[in-house]
């Protein structure tokens, strides 16, 4: 948006008058009475994600949670688009505003499946979007492969990946792939680490490109066998003296 016309106007630099809100115009009266007519454009958001994805690792399945750092500039957006493995389980998406998500019909590609989220209004600047589901690992299976959830329809997204193990399952990471490169959880910002303050790592990358594929090795360590209960015997209760008792005939003698 832009000033075509100016009567009885000047324009101002809003920054100058205290505002910090990007797309604002500001003018001062010079005359009364005056006329104003802007010039509208329609102008794409410019979106950048940040993203954090936390991967538990079980004997069954791998629990997912994503959390989506949005900052949105231009316009607003009233839905979001993610990418999301096809063989996940349970997917959930939660945030402010969120009113509905289903997956895309025939949004597949690359073994992810698309799912639209919608928002009740319009929001633009800093928002927070976190999805969470599973994917089950084949009993006995010697690795499974960890996808990357991707936002779809912005112009660039970066973070971190971490994995932790449970149960008595060892997770080994062999080689992973040029996406991922090696980082600390304490570099992490404390924005991404919702409902994941008390989790843990095993690993954690810094994200370079979203579209990777992690293969992780699982190794099974086998429960501690219990010694069978030892008997013990309780000492023997040493013999009470015995006492004699003689008869005052006994004594005489």
């Amino acid at each position: 948006m832009q000033a075509a016309t100016l009567d009885g106007l000047s324009q101002l630099d809003p920054q100058r008058s205290g505002i910090r809100q990007k797309g604002v115009l500001a003018f001062r009266v010079l005359q009364t009475p005056w006329n104003l007519a802007l010039k509208i454009e329609q102008v794409n958001p410019w979106v950048q994600v940040t993203s954090l994805q936390h991967a538990t690792i079980n004997e069954a399945q791998v629990k997912v949670t994503a959390n989506l750092q949005y900052l949105i500039e231009n316009a607003g957006l009233k839905a979001f688009h993610v990418y999301v493995p096809t063989d996940a389980k349970a997917v959930r998406f939660s945030g402010e505003q969120v009113s509905d998500f289903l997956a895309v019909a025939g949004a597949v590609t690359n073994g992810l499946q698309q799912w639209e989220v919608k928002l009740e209004r319009r929001v633009i600047g800093q928002y927070l979007l976190q999805v969470t589901y599973q994917t089950l690992v084949p009993d006995q299976a010697p690795e499974t492969i960890l996808r990357g959830v991707e936002a779809a329809d912005v112009n660039s997204q970066r973070g971190f990946v971490t994995v932790q193990s449970g149960g008595r399952l060892q997770v080994r990471v062999d080689a992973p792939p040029a996406a991922l490169q090696p980082a600390e959880w304490q570099s992490i910002p404390r924005v991404l680490q919702k409902d994941l303050q008390a989790a843990s790592a095993n690993f954690a990358w810094r994200l370079v490109d979203p579209s990777f594929q992690l293969a992780l090795k699982l190794d099974r360590r086998e429960a501690a066998k219990l010694l069978p209960p030892a008997s013990i015997t309780s000492p023997s209760t040493p013999s009470s003296p015995t006492t004699a008792s003689c008869s005052p005939t006994c004594a005489s003698r």
